[in-house]
């Protein structure tokens, strides 16, 4: 399959792809210019994402929940699986670039990846693609995006509304804890 767009003046670059349905088929995207530079991407799969994002408790790394938890590396979730670690840069506007790159799910690419998010993703590869006398039928590959940030404020994850939300919630708590009093201010991580 072929596409084809011009560089606009900005000089921002992109083409729109059709949604294609996962199969656990291995695409190589070739990218070409005018001028004859070409750039080649291997081993890219089609398949669902996985955000997980927050602070230090999705940073905790996989590595210091081993031997607790280990991975199957005979389970297709290994093959499967990606995972994409986004670095701790800090910007105060969205950025049109990252500086990280898809690795494949193995034992040391797991390592100093998120323990709650690959056990997140693995358990529900595993839900989602049961394995039938050691084949899978079909398969949607998985792709998990960590973009944990130790010691941020929880507004820092929040839009910019949820904070004035969050100042009068207590008149419209509900809880299944008898024990748990939605008017206590102090239990709120607020500004006032």
């Amino acid at each position: 399959v072929k596409w084809s767009n011009n560089i606009p003046a900005a000089g921002i670059w992109r083409i729109c792809i059709p949604p294609i349905h996962g199969s656990g088929a291995e695409y190589t995207l070739t990218v070409e210019s005018e001028f004859t530079e070409r750039l080649r991407l291997h081993n890219i799969l089609i398949g669902d994402v996985w955000l997980c994002s927050g602070q230090s408790n999705m940073a905790f790394y996989f590595r210091k929940i081993v031997p607790a938890v280990k991975l199957n590396s005979s389970h297709p979730y290994t093959t499967y699986t990606r995972l994409l670690q986004l670095k701790k840069d800090y910007a105060l506007t969205p950025q049109l670039e990252i500086k990280a790159q898809w690795v494949q799910l193995n034992r040391h690419n797991a390592a100093l990846f998120s323990a709650v998010c690959l056990v997140f993703g693995t358990e529900l590869f595993k839900l989602v693609h049961p394995v039938v006398n050691g084949d899978l039928d079909t398969v949607t590959p998985f792709g998990l995006i960590c973009n944990a940030v130790p010691g941020t404020r929880l507004q820092a994850w929040s839009p910019p509304t949820a904070n004035s939300e969050c100042i009068n919630v207590g008149d419209r708590c509900t809880s299944i804890d008898p024990d748990f009093d939605c008017s206590e201010s102090d239990l709120w991580f607020v500004d006032k």
